[in-house]
């Protein structure tokens, strides 16, 4: 199977170099200082462990460079996916299909309105890894890998399973799930009370966790994206509220979101694909969604980011 990675960043880099390694032909597009260390030096993975695997793989900044793929892994973030599309078009074009690895419950749709119904996974990836300098991906040793599926959730249709199976083999976690369209949920609900708080309140978990105020807005913002999974049909079960929460009591202090981040490093946001998301399926599915409509408003004037 025929890999291309658009945005070779610390999920899809990870993701690149895994298949490489197993002997997989693998291109990716990349750009600027990070592209050039690619054809220079090859695309290298430092693991926790101390481990480093370097592959040499097609990399352009152009994706008609690189010829149609089986598979083309999205590894951009939310407001990014429009222009990656569009240029991802040659990639596409001969009936391959995306798996996307973003942040969010809209991705899969998103792809499947600009290349066609079926043409689209639904992916959710729980790996952290980043770019630590140009051409080389840093990767944590807690992960629980790429969990993907059809658009119903399933992971025995193809290509789903030998997307699956090809992942396994190369030694990158690809969990079984009954219904990824519940873990995809599941993130998503999480998020909005992490990834939303942090960012806007400018603050760290510990920041949450230490705060009886700030812990009340989590637990809001956490049961509205529920409640609008819910209303949406997602088949998420009764007790998720009561499980993210529990499992936010054991979060790492030092943690915040890659919103949060990006908002202090001045970055675009995907607030409209996240936060935003949530705010606006709360309005269509007439969910009140109190809580995250005003965090979504404190953090939209800051969604184009610093220029």
């Amino acid at each position: 199977m025929k890999v291309a990675v658009v945005g070779a960043g610390g999920i899809g880099g990870y993701l690149a170099v895994r298949l490489a390694a197993a002997g997989n032909p693998v291109s990716v597009v990349a750009r600027g200082a990070h592209l050039d260390a690619i054809r220079a030096r090859g695309l290298t993975l430092e693991e926790h462990s101390g481990k480093v695997t370097t592959v040499q793989v097609p990399a352009s900044a152009d994706p008609g460079d690189l010829g149609p793929a089986d598979l083309v892994i999205f590894g951009v973030k939310g407001h990014q996916l429009d222009d990656a599309m569009e240029m991802a078009r040659p990639l596409m074009a001969g009936g391959g299909v995306a798996l996307p690895i973003l942040n969010g419950v809209t991705a899969t749709p998103r792809l499947e309105a600009v290349f066609g119904e079926g043409r689209a996974l639904i992916g959710t990836a729980q790996i952290s890894a980043e770019i630590v300098r140009p051409g080389v991906i840093g990767r944590l040793d807690s992960e629980t890998g790429l969990v993907l599926g059809d658009r119903d959730g399933r992971q025995d249709t193809e290509p789903a399973a030998s997307v699956r199976a090809m992942l396994l083999a190369a030694g990158a976690p690809a969990p079984e799930s009954d219904d990824v369209r519940v873990d995809l949920w599941r993130k998503m609900i999480a998020w909005n009370g992490t990834g939303t708080l942090t960012a806007a309140a400018r603050c760290h978990v510990g920041d949450v966790q230490a705060s009886p105020e700030l812990r009340r807005l989590y637990e809001a913002l956490v049961r509205e994206a529920y409640a609008v999974a819910v209303a949406a049909g997602a088949p998420v079960p009764a007790d998720t509220p009561d499980k993210v929460l529990a499992r936010f009591e054991g979060m790492s202090g030092a943690i915040r979101s890659s919103m949060a981040a990006d908002l202090e490093a001045g970055r675009a946001l995907e607030v409209d694909h996240m936060t935003g998301a949530v705010a606006r399926m709360g309005r269509e599915l007439g969910v009140p969604v109190p809580a995250t409509e005003a965090m979504c408003a404190v953090l939209v004037p800051h969604r184009d980011g610093r220029g």
